[in-house]
C-alpha cells in the first residue's frame, strides 16, 4: 500500500502490482488485498499473476470479483495457463484487460480475447512484437468485416 501510494505522488499514471509471495494468501486473502489497495490508492491497477515466482495463483474467480473494483483495470497473466486465461476472459469479458506476461504466449492469449503484452523480448525488438500485436487485430477486424459483406480495401 505505501509503495502504490508513494508511486501515486511521484506521478505515476498506474501501477503493476504483484500477488503477495512470503505468506502465501488464500483467495479471499488475495482479494482483499488488491482491493485494499485499489480503495485507498486512486489510480489504474494491472494485477500481476506469476505462480512461477510467488507461490500463489489467481483463480480466474477471484479476477472475476477484483473486476468489479473500478480501478482494478487489467492482469498480466503468467501462469502459463491457457486454459486458465481462457476461463479469466469467460468470467470477466471487457471488465479486465487481458495481458499477457509470457512472450511464448502472446499469440494464443491474443486468440482467446486477450489484448497485449507487457513483453521482455518487447525491450530488445519493441517494433516487431508491437506490429505482431497490430498485425493480429487488424486481421481479426478486417476478417469480422468481411464476414459481415462488407468490403475491405486499402
Amino acid at each position: 500500500l505505501d509503495l502504490t501510494s508513494h508511486a501515486k505522488e511521484a506521478g505515476a499514471d498506474g501501477a503493476l502490482i504483484i500477488t503477495p509471495y512470503y505468506n502465501k494468501p488464500t483467495q479471499k486473502g488475495l482479494y482483499l488485498h488488491f482491493k485494499k489497495i485499489a480503495e485507498e490508492v486512486d489510480i489504474p491497477i494491472v494485477v500481476y499473476n506469476v505462480p512461477s515466482r510467488t507461490g500463489v495463483n489467481i483463480l480466474p474467480e477471484t479476477l472475476a470479483e477484483l473486476a468489479e473494483l473500478k480501478n482494478i483495470v487489467a492482469v498480466k497473466e503468467a501462469s502459463g495457463n491457457l486454459d486458465q486465461m481462457t476461463h479469466i476472459v469467460e468470467l470477466c469479458g471487457d471488465k479486465i484487460t487481458l495481458l499477457s506476461g509470457d512472450d511464448k504466449l502472446l499469440l494464443p492469449l491474443l486468440s482467446i480475447g486477450g489484448k497485449g503484452v507487457i513483453s521482455v523480448v518487447a525491450n530488445i525488438i519493441p517494433g516487431d512484437v508491437s506490429n505482431m500485436v497490430r498485425e493480429f487485430a487488424y486481421k481479426i477486424i478486417n476478417k469480422s468485416l468481411e464476414e459481415a459483406g462488407i468490403k475491405v480495401t486499402n
